[in-house]
């Protein structure tokens, strides 16, 4: 036994650290709603370039802490180098200016003292001393970034979206007298028709100002607040897919929407670990420098990407502005890939925020129980399970339950009535056949 102990240890020590690949949601922003009777004025945010949905100072200030402690936990250990590499480093973001300002400040927090004079910044009067400009990249409109915004325009997830409203679930949740009082509650002191689409907006607005502006007076008091919060917490989960029963009039509409919601993302997380972990196994000489590919992101991304790994449940700290349940601000889910001669296997930390500490998660995957860490192949197959079976801009065009016709058929449905017509003479046509034989 003591043998068998003493293997199992020197196998550990013999795992090294190949690649990091991490995700965050952006810090605190001023609101991207607004509701005149509990808004403030957008003249009021003037923080961090003024205006509705940007980062405010305390979110850069979020993400320069987040970057700091990547910088303790990887350029200290000496997994990076001290100094911006652009061979090592690649930052991917949203095209929004929070998530691009988010990514700023994170990586002043890891390279800001280890920039070199005249090498990583000029030397000349004005400059601030250390800081060297870390590129950030972001390709698309974030609309139409499916990668990193799960929300992104998508025929496929409202179809999707339609048919959930249409379950059991989602009608019992409307009809409870707990989510109508709510409702009727904040429609009469905000003067609007609040339901569960808009009972986001509330919210939203109200972090913001608690954060920003501590000492302005509210309208909704702190019990109609916490009652509130509940029925929420039900409307997000709904629109990233969790619902139960999963299956609505013969959909899966937990898996089918988190194809959509993070589909891509898992895949373009494992499909590098995997790319990295062949290099480094098959070539004695791999020359692949890359160590850290960064995401710069928003909460429905992490909470989507969370959900596929059946990682909900880790959420469970109380955060600064949420009772757990639901990603805070600046957020984090880490990514680690290690190999072992050659044998691949990662680690997964989630960090609740920037007042908390990085918590070890892989071994509340399945597959990986009471492992330190966990073979490769366990998550590629989570990753294969939720990989969109064609490219993200057709699969959208495609309505639920349409996936196995062809193409033609597909535009057929466009047209529910042609549609239909086409199925009643397919289906005579088999009858016919059926008799005459």
């Amino acid at each position: 036994m003591r043998t068998l102990l003493f293997l199992y240890f020197i196998k550990i020590l013999k795992s090294e650290l190949v690649l990091v690949e991490t995700i965050w949601r952006h810090g605190d922003r001023s609101p991207t709603a607004k509701i005149n009777a509990i808004s403030k004025n957008e003249s009021d945010w003037i923080f961090g370039g003024g205006g509705l949905g940007e980062l405010t100072t305390i979110g850069m200030k979020e993400q320069f802490i987040l970057g700091q402690k990547m910088k303790k936990r990887y350029i200290e250990s000496g997994f990076l180098h001290k100094f911006y590499d652009s061979k090592q480093i690649h930052i991917r973001s949203t095209d929004k200016n929070r998530t691009l300002v988010s990514a700023m400040a994170n990586m002043l927090g890891m390279f800001s003292s280890g920039g070199r004079p005249g090498i990583d910044y000029p030397e000349i009067d004005g400059w601030p001393r250390g800081y060297m400009p870390v590129p950030i990249h972001a390709p698309e409109e974030s609309e139409n970034d499916c990668l990193l915004n799960s929300l992104c325009k998508c025929k496929r997830s409202d179809k999707l979206l339609e048919e959930a409203k249409k379950g059991e679930e989602y009608q019992q949740f409307i009809s409870s007298s707990k989510y109508i009082e709510v409702c009727k509650n904040l429609s009469i002191l905000t003067n609007e028709h609040i339901n569960a689409d808009n009972l986001w907006k509330i919210e939203d607005i109200l972090i913001s100002q608690r954060a920003n502006f501590p000492n302005s007076t509210e309208l909704i008091d702190e019990k109609l607040y916490k009652a509130y919060r509940k029925e929420l917490l039900m409307t997000n989960k709904f629109l990233i897919g969790i619902y139960d029963p999963e299956i609505i009039n013969g959909i899966n509409i937990r898996d089918e929407l988190l194809k959509l919601r993070a589909g891509l993302l898992i895949n373009d997380i494992v499909k590098r670990m995997r790319s990295i972990a062949d290099c480094y196994s098959n070539n004695s000489k791999c020359d692949e420098k890359l160590k850290y590919y960064a995401y710069s992101s928003h909460d429905h991304t992490l909470m989507s990407l969370l959900s596929i790994l059946h990682l909900e449940n880790v959420i469970t700290a109380k955060e600064k502005i949420y009772e757990g349940e639901w990603p805070d601000y600046s957020a984090d889910i880490t990514f680690e890939l290690y190999l072992n001669n050659s044998t691949a296997s990662f680690k997964i930390f989630y960090l609740q925020n920037t007042d908390s500490d990085f918590e070890d998660v892989t071994n509340q995957i399945a597959g990986c129980e009471g492992s330190e860490f966990c073979d490769l192949e366990i998550i590629e197959e989570i990753a294969l399970k939720y990989l969109p079976p064609k490219e993200i801009e057709e699969f959208c065009e495609i309505p639920p339950g349409l996936e196995l016709f062809s193409p033609k058929m597909q535009a057929l449905s466009k047209n529910s009535n042609k549609f239909h017509a086409f199925l009643f003479f397919s289906y005579f046509s088999i009858l016919i056949v059926i008799f005459v034989k």
